[in-house]
């Protein structure tokens, strides 16, 4: 039962990311032209934002969004994205302070103009300006501090990385191209952007989202389960078969360990254990087939281990 609830809901994501993909591609064209004002870490906000409802959406109701033609997908995500980006103050104010603390020249740019508004709008403060933007450095500071102290240190290398690229302003998909990183890792260090680091800022909590980006992490009996079954030979999928998770799970948590490939050594064990216990099942005088059923394997693969084809 866990194994196809488990396939149920892989499919069930990977659908939802497949019908999206076109739309987040049309969506950050589309919003770089539609408000060139905006920094981009205001913008990849709103894609995500426009990402986390069209998911929700999607997910009460999925057979009437997928009926629904690509258009009505990129209009309603537009709507999303438009809504967000306009209403949304913090991304844009601690945008400006980051351009503070790293550029060398006295130019106004977009975003200290729309800050500088807003600070107008509000109570004059006695001190200049220079000691407003200098507590605001300290506070942001000390936010990406109590930021990085509450991420797992195994992303706290590439979150360095993710940060230096948003203050040079590339966005999420050029992030994960300039790297070489996999979607899912790209998407795993944004969301502890969007959770951790706007928690540790702000001191707000987001609210729980039903879509996660990452697979879950195996338990310590289940990375057992891995490497034995990856000292037998099997493929991503058949282990993932065998343990009632996607191949993704598999290919996530495999790649965190060393030297998880097998040896030539271990595969030629593994193939002699196999064609021994084929052997024994043919002794028995079950046919070809039954023993592919009892093995879990196919049938060709039993006709090969007996060098039968």
């Amino acid at each position: 039962m866990s194994h196809n609830n488990s396939t149920s809901n892989t499919t069930f994501e990977q659908y939802f990311e497949d019908r999206f993909a076109p739309v987040e591609a049309t969506l950050s064209i589309w919003g770089v032209r539609a408000f060139p004002s905006k920094g981009d870490l205001a913008r990849d906000e709103a894609l995500q934002q426009a990402r986390l409802v069209m998911w929700t959406q999607y997910s009460d109701d999925p057979e009437t969004w997928a009926s629904k033609p690509p258009q009505v997908w990129v209009a309603f995500s537009k709507q999303v994205y438009e809504h967000f980006i306009l209403h949304e103050k913090v991304v844009e104010r601690h945008t400006d302070y980051a351009e503070d603390m790293v550029r060398d020249d006295s130019d106004q740019t977009g975003d200290e103009a729309l800050s500088g508004k807003l600070r107008t709008q509000q109570q004059r403060s006695q001190y200049p300006r220079e000691i407003l933007l200098a507590d605001d450095r300290i506070d942001l500071e000390r936010g990406i501090q109590r930021g990085f102290e509450k991420l797992p240190e195994r992303y706290h290398a590439d979150m360095r990385l993710v940060m230096a690229d948003i203050m040079e302003g590339y966005s999420q998909i050029e992030i994960r191209q300039r790297h070489g990183w996999s979607d899912n890792h790209t998407r795993v260090l944004f969301r502890h952007l969007r959770t951790t680091f706007y928690e540790a800022l702000t001191g707000h909590k987001r609210p729980p989202c039903g879509y996660v980006g990452s697979k879950a992490p195996a338990t310590d009996e289940e990375l057992r389960q891995l490497r034995e079954l990856r000292a037998q030979g099997l493929s991503f999928v058949k282990i993932g078969a065998r343990l009632g998770y996607s191949q993704g799970w598999v290919m996530q948590n495999l790649q965190q360990m060393q030297n998880h490939r097998p040896t030539v050594t271990e595969r030629e064990q593994a193939r002699n254990e196999h064609i021994a216990e084929v052997q024994a099942l043919l002794d028995q005088g079950m046919k070809l087939r039954n023993i592919a059923v009892e093995l879990g394997t196919s049938y060709n693969t039993v006709r090969r281990l007996l060098g039968k084809c």
